[in-house]
C-alpha cells in the first residue's frame, strides 16, 4: 500500500522535490523487500522460536520450517496446477522473507509433493536437497509424467541431493532434524518411498517433544506417527517461545486458535 502510494505521488505531483521524495520512498521499498529488511507479511523467528507455515496450494503440500538461523521446505507442489511454483509456492515464500533455503526436503516421488521444487530451485539459493532412499532410487530413469526431469535440474542448478535412511540426523544452525522413513506400502503397485521429518530446536526443554512434519498423511499413519502439520489440517505458526515452552498456534478455516 505505501509503495502504491509513493508511486501514485511520484506520478501526479507538480512540485519536483515531492516527486523526488516519492521516488526515493518507492526505492527503499523495494530495497527492502529485495534484501529481506523490510517483510510485509511476517516477522523472522526470534532466537529460540520455531515457526512452521503452511502455504496452501491445492491438493499437495508445502511447509516451511524456520528457526532465527535456518530455513528449511518440505515439500513444493501439487497435482492440481501445474503453474503452483511460480503462481503461488514462490510469492508465497518470498512474501515470507524468504531468501535462501537451507535444506530442502522432499517427503516422496509424487506431483503432490515435488512439482513445483524447479521453480523454488531457480528462484531461491537451495544449499542442499534430502529425500529417502527409496524415492532417490525411484528418480532415476523414466521421467513418470513429471514435467522436467527433476533430478537434472537440481543438477543444473548445483543443488547437491543427499538421501538418507531412517534415523538420520542433520543440524541447521540451532535446528535438529530426524528422518523417521515409514514402512513401504504393502497394497501398492510401486513404492515411491516417503520421508518424515522430527524437528527439534538445540534451545527446548526436555519437557518440549520434537515436531513432526509431514506432506501426506498416509505416511504418518504407516509410521504410527501424528504429525503436527499435515496438509488439509492446520498450519502452525508458532511451534515454540524462545522461552523454550510450547505453544502451538494452529490455523484452520475458522481462523488461528
Amino acid at each position: 500500500m505505501a509503495c502504491v502510494v509513493a508511486c501514485s505521488v511520484a506520478w501526479v505531483a507538480d512540485a519536483a522535490v515531492f516527486r523526488s521524495a516519492a521516488w526515493l520512498v518507492v526505492l527503499l521499498l523495494v530495497g527492502g523487500l529485495w534484501t529481506g529488511n523490510i517483510q510485509p507479511h511476517t516477522s523472522p523467528p526470534r532466537i529460540g522460536e520455531v515457526m512452521v507455515d503452511s502455504i496452501a496450494i491445492g491438493n499437495g503440500a508445502c511447509h516451511l520450517i524456520r528457526t532465527h538461523d535456518a530455513t528449511v521446505l518440505f515439500d513444493a507442489g501439487t497435482s492440481g496446477d501445474p503453474n503452483a511454483g511460480s503462481r503461488r509456492v514462490v510469492p508465497a515464500l518470498a512474501a515470507l522473507g524468504v531468501r535462501k533455503i537451507d535444506c530442502l526436503v522432499i517427503g516422496s516421488r509424487t506431483l503432490r509433493e515435488c512439482s513445483a521444487i524447479p521453480e523454488v530451485a531457480s528462484a531461491f539459493s537451495v544449499e542442499r536437497v534430502v529425500m529417502d532412499r527409496r524415492s532417490f532410487e525411484s528418480f532415476k530413469g523414466a521421467h513418470a509424467g513429471f514435467p522436467v526431469d527433476l533430478m537434472e535440474h537440481l543438477r543444473e542448478c548445483g543443488i547437491p541431493v543427499e538421501s538418507v535412511h531412517d534415523g538420520w540426523n542433520w543440524v541447521h544452525g540451532s535446528m535438529e532434524m530426524t528422518a523417521r522413513l515409514p514402512p513401504p506400502d504393502p497394497a501398492a503397485k510401486r513404492d515411491n518411498g516417503g520421508v518424515i521429518v522430527m524437528v527439534r530446536h538445540d534451545s527446548w526443554k526436555d519437557g518440549v517433544a520434537s515436531v513432526t512434519v509431514c506432506g501426506d498423511p498416509r505416511l504418518a499413519t504407516r509410521a504410527a506417527v501424528d504429525p503436527l502439520v499435515a496438509p488439509q489440517r492446520s498450519a502452525v505458526r508458532l511451534v515454540a517461545d524462545a522461552a523454550g515452552r510450547r505453544r502451538n498456534w494452529s490455523w484452520t478455516v475458522d481462523g488461528w486458535k
